[in-house]
């Protein structure tokens, strides 16, 4: 049985130009009781001074610099690209969106799912964080057929669901999403050459297909900012 205790989660959070965001982000990772991560930030030429508040407020973060021509999925391959070369084969990476605050318990309960979902890509229930009760996205549903996605329980309150509640989703964002690092060996990184901006939901339908399964666990929740 592997030991989740020992294993680490490498967490990629790209950002541009949202300073004061990325920072809310770091505080609230910093805050976390589980020690059992690293972070990367990979700021893709920002002009708002984001790289040098996190070498001065943050400085046992992985800060990756990019020349504004990354857009999301360059910038978070580039920020998987180094977690594959210096983590175990049995790490996970984590994504994150700069505009995201997590509880202080975040960390280590994505762990304690992923022991329960080994074969899963798991997602984070999305609170808005103006109202903290309130489901923002409870995962993506898509009708095949007409192409229409829906986010599946928004607006609805998080105490209707009982503790462990799992939706099975037909996709994932980068929005709190915990992949294990085989994934990447299997199938490769996300698209960037056809999604520059946009591409994180083109990744969890390709590994769906080699067989993992994506769900979305109401007991990992993050607290998105859902205006600029």
């Amino acid at each position: 049985m592997n030991n989740y205790s020992q294993q680490k989660i490498w967490t990629v959070i790209p950002t541009h130009n949202r300073r004061q965001m990325t920072g809310d982000c770091l505080k609230s990772l910093r805050e976390q009781d589980s020690c059992g991560f690293e972070i990367i930030v990979v700021d893709d030429g920002s002009n708002d001074g984001t790289s040098a508040m996190i070498a001065k407020e943050f400085p046992k973060v992985i800060l990756l610099k990019g020349d504004g021509n990354l857009w999301w999925t360059g910038a978070v391959n580039r920020g998987i690209a180094h977690a594959l070369e210096n983590c175990q084969l049995d790490d996970f990476i984590l994504l994150l969106n700069d505009d995201l605050i997590l509880p202080k318990n975040y960390i280590a309960q994505v762990l304690k799912l992923a022991e329960a979902y080994p074969r899963a890509l798991i997602g984070s229930v999305v609170l808005n964080i103006e109202d903290q009760e309130t489901i923002y996205s409870g995962g993506v549903k898509i009708d095949w057929l007409t192409a229409r996605w829906r986010d599946v329980n928004e607006g609805r309150k998080l105490s209707e669901f009982p503790a462990g509640y799992t939706q099975n989703v037909s996709t994932l964002t980068g929005r709190g999403v915990l992949i294990p690092t085989a994934v990447f060996r299997d199938i490769g990184l996300y698209n960037e050459k056809h999604y520059k901006q946009g591409g994180d939901p083109e990744l969890p339908c390709r590994a769906r297909k080699k067989g993992y399964d994506l769900i979305v666990i109401y007991d990992a929740i993050v607290y998105s900012h859902t205006r600029d």
